[in-house]
């Protein structure tokens, strides 16, 4: 089989891969925000597949939308790796000015690279680490946060995650880099060929684990806050659940930033895998950290609503809940109550 028909073959095979994925995202989990964004990165990943054909290829208007479609691979990968490891349920306009810079900044690169046929340095070269940063960043969330992980078939597919969608995206960069810096003087169609059956291979790995995995455990609803006692059947999980949340009430342990569930195993004197199965299975939590949020936050509204602590500062107060920062502050209290602290106290102030 000579390297037209096998790139051909391949291409094929990974666009039907491709669509069936969308299928399936699209049948099961529509509504989860990581679902949508895989979505689009499945149709990035199309565009691509169309777009980056060997042999001469005449430059038409279309091309613009095509890759303007798979550049945006990078910024909505990061975004899917947010969503889907740390379970976040939305972005503020910075994350997605980031996105769009970075695909603006590389269709200007694109455009002088096909218009003059020399490679742009002050141009293709940041592009390409924009690129690669977005991948490891995002790489960096799912290593990160597989301690707090507490959906185990999700846990269990992070290293999996990385090393082979975060190995592709990085390889097909540093590759067509490389193929760009040489003016297209290689051969084309093995440069195609290697990047087309890194994505069939990712693609098949990503198929097989939606069909094995529970597709609840995959794609959920955000954390809710804890179910009542007739929603826990076992007795002893039962228990462990009441003991637990307890411990946080009365303790106020959620206010160590640094606690961790292995920590908070500890302190209970139980085992960590039974820790995860209760804050997980009975209490509805997908994330540890989302799980002490739930507290955090209730002390702060707490405060907010408080007349008598109208002049103790917001940050003050999330500090001393347990968040380490602002940032992360700000956003899980806007997530869960879809208003700033700020507005929140003005319109609790009475």
């Amino acid at each position: 089989m000579d390297l037209p028909a096998l790139e051909l073959m391949i291409r094929s095979g990974a666009m039907s891969l491709c669509i069936l994925l969308v299928i399936f995202l699209w049948r099961d989990h529509r509504t989860a925000l990581a679902a949508r964004l895989a979505i689009c990165l499945c149709f990035g990943v199309l565009c691509y597949l169309i777009l980056e054909t060997p042999g001469p290829r005449p430059f038409s208007v279309i091309d613009f939308f095509l890759f303007a479609c798979e550049v945006s691979i990078y910024g909505i990968f990061w975004l899917f790796a947010r969503a889907w490891f740390n379970d976040e349920q939305r972005f503020g306009w910075r994350s997605w000015a980031c996105v769009g810079v970075s695909v603006i900044v590389s269709m200007v690169s694109w455009t002088l690279f096909k218009t003059n046929n020399y490679i742009h340095w002050f141009s293709d070269i940041p592009m390409r680490i924009v690129w690669l940063a977005f991948v490891f960043i995002a790489l960096r969330i799912a290593w990160q946060g597989r301690g707090n992980d507490l959906v185990e078939s999700r846990r269990r597919i992070r290293v999996g995650f990385i090393l082979t969608v975060g190995g592709t995206m990085a390889a097909a960069t540093l590759i067509f880099f490389v193929n760009n810096l040489m003016l297209d003087q290689l051969n084309r169609y093995p440069v195609v060929i290697a990047v087309n059956s890194g994505i069939v291979i990712v693609l098949i790995l990503l198929i097989t684990t939606m069909v094995k995995s529970d597709p609840a455990d995959l794609f959920a609803a955000p954390s809710q806050p804890d179910a009542p006692p007739d929603a826990i059947s076992d007795q002893a999980q039962a228990v462990l659940a009441s003991r637990l949340v307890d411990h946080l009430m009365r303790e106020r342990a959620y206010r160590d930033e640094t606690l961790t569930i292995a920590k908070l195993a500890a302190t209970l004197n139980e085992r960590e895998y039974r820790l995860r199965r209760v804050i997980n299975g009975h209490l509805g939590y997908r994330n540890f950290s989302g799980f002490l949020n739930h507290y955090r936050l209730m002390e702060v509204k707490e405060a907010l609503a408080d007349p008598d602590q109208q002049g103790v500062p917001i940050l003050t107060i999330a500090l001393d809940a347990g968040f380490g920062s602002l940032a992360p502050f700000n956003r899980a209290f806007r997530d869960a109550e879809a208003v700033t602290p700020s507005e929140y106290r003005k319109m609790h102030a009475g």
